[in-house]
């Protein structure tokens, strides 16, 4: 390319234009010395140099656009200002076309020299009396008519370079105050350009003469650029002057600018033929400012000349109206010009409606390059990136300057040397593909996108244009789908999703380990033949239900499933989540069945702790036995001799003369005292349930048995069995009755586990067992075993000396209990009470004495007989009221199995209230324990 470059410049010196070689990458590979000269730059410091930058209105991307422009006309060409040496601007018409591939030509001329028509230089050569000069302040270059040589009485080569020669010289030939002020006047239209009008005093060949001096300084925003003059001596005739105001006329009028004259109240005292042209009036008819610029009120023309007065110069882009009202944009320099007492501005203008255009395109595809809400990036096939966006930059904290002309791989750590080759392949083979990539920030961190890479030819060269969409937000959504998809694919819950019309659409794992198969299978079925019994208003009702299922492993499962509808867009589903509570089910179960195991221990513990609570609150005391007679004291000698010898004691007696008393008194006077005694009235138990009550059963004995159960016989373990009425044990148990005699030894109802027990046992019965034995009745082993201490305990009509003693016991205990105060007894009423017969004993006594504390009146006891024991024979068997009812309480015991209260209890069966049949019941004696099943 070198080579190349050479043959191009050779060729292009010879023009005598001013050239650059720029490559399309915008940097400066070659210039004429015509270039050097204008740019007051070395060849060397233009080698290397961005074109971007040298020219100062372009960026590196208006710059790719341009080559664009040049593709596809062959050559662009457009006005500028390109940076010179000396830090000026220099405004320049720019053309440019394509050398080869690689290589642009650039040709340049200079705007600031004025644009004379030939024939106005040589009129101005002509004309000896007067004299023309222009000074290009940038490039220095100057040019001095040969009228004005003459006037000045200077020689100059024909090429016009030696201007330091040439001012030093009219300095030397004018007085040093006319010099002086003329050159503060030019310092002063350079920092503001004006008009100069200046006569010097000059010395020369023809001797001292006066000189007028006219200077005109033109300039861009930043500073002047140059400056024109004329020179001509004063009182020359008026025919040069108007010769040289015809040039001056010609060059304005034709201008390719335009040009305007106003004045302050905003009248256009001139328009050149450009401005007419453009605005489209005629000659005669000027408009006013107000017509032809927008927004020209009165207020803001007074601040123009306001300002125009204050600053000399301004320049600007505005807007003018055409007279069709159509408008345009224009560059403008306006000049404030003084003639004599008449102000005016002269306005140079020059329409830019191509160039704003072409910004306003580059500005809107930057803009939206920028505002794009994609990151963009262009990068070479050898990584080098050429462009990033805005976007790109915010996204990951980097700056334009890090990134542009850097290696790929800065930002993507993979994109190696082999990543990109296969990207290029790829890219070169289909021009557009998607990938998700990773770009390390500016902090280290990573940023996925994803990526759409696009094949593109730009001025030759081959780009992968980049569009990145930042993929944090679907990476995040994507790890949380994830999630959600692990976590319902490994809830331990089925969950099964349904479409509107029952279908099957989603189970999770769970799900199908439960009921088999796979996802494949299932999908589309009816709800149905996974779940056969689910009902359509189970589902649309979404509350809660449960329900069995057959899993595939053939076992039955309990299923608790929950509903719930979900809406999404237009699609509607129904979420069943169902938890497999089959072990918590199971559970329930047994906890159900413990628990009603548990209800029912406890309730027959509670039997048992009542039973043996009422055993030890019975505040047994053997002295409080009542008794004067002899013949019981002997009774009481008699278990005073078997107490402590343990044996089996039968204990025979009326009913009424307190067998159990005796029973006590055996209890307290043994070593067993501190271990229970427990009582079984044999009579008062159904015969189907003695064997339990007596021995126990197992759970499942008998219907009804839901938990095991102690019998009478554990619970008296280590203590005393009192069994009252045994002769009213059915024969089948008094071979087990008497196998726990004779071994200590027996089995539960339903059980096989042998129980051995240590309790004495006393017995007590009204019926004549010999006589029972004799008729098979009773099992004469047993009666052997039972008879090994027999006790007759007498009855009270065998005793009457203890009435007496026994009425005062009773009066006392009453009389406590009800709160009254009796001091003493009739006698007659005690006379007859003690030739009574008393068929029910001692129970009987008390009775009486019970019923008569209720009637009588204190203080004096009365026990009115007269009209019921009294007259009754001694061997009568007719039972009184008190016996009946006594009866007939224990009857309703035994069917309702010793319950008192409730519906099915006796108070209700004997139509009595629950308060009124436990105090019959203590009146009576009757236990509720003796019936408890």
């Amino acid at each position: 390319m070198t080579e190349l470059k050479e043959d191009y410049l050779e060729v292009l010196e010879k023009t005598g234009v001013p050239s650059l070689i720029i490559d399309t990458k915008g940097l400066i590979v070659g210039a004429t010395s015509a270039g050097v000269r204008d740019l007051h730059l070395s060849p060397e410091e233009l080698r290397g140099r961005q074109y971007p930058g040298l020219d100062a209105r372009l960026n590196l991307f208006q710059w790719k656009g341009y080559l664009e422009e040049i593709k596809k006309a062959g050559k662009f060409t457009y006005e500028t200002d390109l940076a010179t040496g000396k830090d000026l601007l220099l405004p320049v018409s720019v053309s440019l076309s394509f050398l080869d591939d690689e290589l642009v030509l650039a040709r340049f001329s200079s705007k600031v020299e004025p644009e004379l028509p030939e024939k106005v230089l040589a009129l101005a050569g002509k004309s000896l009396a007067i004299g023309f000069f222009s000074l290009n302040l940038i490039s220095r270059n100057w040019t001095l008519s040969e009228g004005g040589r003459n006037l000045l009485g200077i020689e100059l080569p024909e090429d016009g370079t030696a201007l330091d020669a040439a001012l030093q010289s009219l300095a030397d030939r004018t007085t040093a105050e006319s010099w002086s002020a003329l050159k503060a006047e030019v310092r002063a239209a350079l920092e503001s350009p004006q008009t100069i009008r200046q006569t010097i005093i000059l010395e020369t060949g023809k001797g001292t003469q006066s000189l007028e001096v006219n200077i005109e300084v033109f300039g861009n925003a930043l500073h002047a650029t140059h400056l024109v003059g004329t020179l001509f001596l004063p009182g020359q005739q008026q025919t040069e002057v108007d010769d040289f105001q015809e040039i001056n006329r010609f060059s304005i009028e034709y201008s390719r600018d335009m040009i305007f004259w106003t004045r302050p109240d905003g009248s256009i005292s001139y328009m050149n033929h450009s401005a007419r042209e453009m605005l489209g009036y005629p000659i005669e008819s000027l408009p006013s400012v107000g017509d032809v610029s927008l927004g020209f009120t009165d207020d803001v023309l007074r601040d123009f000349w306001r300002q125009l007065r204050q600053e000399k110069y301004l320049e600007g882009a505005f807007e003018l109206i055409r007279k069709d009202g159509s408008t345009f944009p224009v560059y403008a320099t306006i000049n404030y010009l003084r003639y004599g007492d008449q102000e005016f501005s002269c306005t140079f203008s020059r329409d830019i409606t191509a160039q704003v255009a072409r910004e306003k395109r580059q500005k809107l595809t930057e803009f939206t390059l920028d505002s794009s809400t994609q990151s963009i990036l262009w990068v070479r096939p050898d990584g080098q990136v050429d462009f990033v966006n805005d976007t790109f930059l915010a996204k990951t904290g980097y700056t334009s300057e890090e990134i542009l002309n850097q290696d790929i791989v800065k930002l993507v750590p993979e994109a190696d040397e082999t990543f990109r080759q296969r990207i290029w392949d790829r890219l070169r083979s289909e021009n557009s593909f998607k990938f998700e990539v990773e770009f390390r920030k500016a902090d280290g961190s990573l940023i996925p996108f994803l990526a759409t890479s696009n094949y593109t030819i730009f001025q030759g060269e081959e780009y992968d244009c980049l569009y990145l969409t930042d993929w944090t937000r679907k990476k995040k959504r994507d790890q949380f789908i994830e999630l959600a998809q692990t976590a319902l694919d490994e809830a331990s819950d089925c969950i099964v999703w349904l479409r509107k019309d029952f279908t099957v659409r989603y189970l999770n794992d769970t799900a199908l380990d439960l009921v088999g198969g796979d996802m494949k299978q299932w999908r589309g079925k009816p709800v149905h033949d996974l779940f056969p019994d689910l009902k359509d208003v189970e589902l649309r009702s979404g509350e809660t239900v449960e329900f069995g299922l057959a899993g595939r492993d053939g076992k039955s499962h309990q299923l608790e499933l929950a509903f719930s509808l979900l809406e999404h867009e237009d699609d509607t589903f129904y979420v069943l989540t169902g938890r497999d509570v089959t072990e918590r089910y199971q559970r329930e179960q047994k906890l159900s069945d413990a628990y009603q195991q548990i209800e029912e221990l406890s309730a027959k513990l509670q039997e048992e702790n009542i039973i043996l609570k009422e055993e030890m609150n019975y505040n047994f005391d053997i002295n409080n036995i009542v008794t004067v007679s002899p013949k019981y004291k002997q009774v009481l000698r008699q278990l005073s001799q078997v107490a402590d010898a343990d044996s089996t004691v039968l204990i025979l007696g009326e009913t009424g003369t307190g067998k159990e008393l005796l029973a006590r008194a055996i209890h307290r006077l043994s070593d067993r005292e501190d271990q229970p005694l427990i009582k079984v009235n044999c009579a008062a138990l159904p015969e189907n349930l003695i064997e339990s009550e007596l021995f126990g059963h197992e759970k499942g004995a008998f219907t009804g048995a839901t938990a095991r159960k102690k019998g009478r016989f554990e619970l008296a373990d280590g203590g005393t069995i009192f069994l009252d009425e045994i002769g009213e044990m059915p024969l089948m148990l008094q071979a087990k009755l008497l196998r726990v005699l004779q071994e200590g030894e027996f089995e539960r109802l339903g059980g096989t586990e042998t129980i051995s027990v240590n309790v004495r046992l006393v017995a007590a019965t009204n019926r004549d067992l010999r006589k029972m034995v004799a008729k098979n009745r009773f099992r004469a082993d047993l009666y052997y075993r039972l008879n090994v201490f027999p006790i007759e305990n007498l009855a009270l009509r065998e005793r009457p000396e203890d009435i007496p003693v026994l009425v005062k016991h009773f009066l006392r205990k009453f009389s406590r209990r009800m709160g009254k105060n009796f001091t003493s007894i009739r006698k007659e009423d005690l006379s007859q009470l003690e030739n009574y017969h008393f068929p029910g004993n001692v129970r009987e006594l008390e009775n009486i004495v019970e019923r008569a504390v209720v009637l009588s009146q204190e203080p004096v006891l009365e026990i009115p007989l007269e009209r019921a024991e009294v007259g009754a024979e001694k061997n009568q068997d007719w039972k009184t009221f008190d016996e009946m009812q006594r009866e007939y309480i224990i009857q309703a015991l035994r069917k309702t199995k010793g319950r008192i209260t409730g519906n099915k209890g006796a108070g209700r069966l004997l139509g009595l209230n629950d308060r009124t049949l436990m105090s019959k019941m203590r009146k009576f004696g009757i236990e509720k324990r003796e019936f408890l099943v």
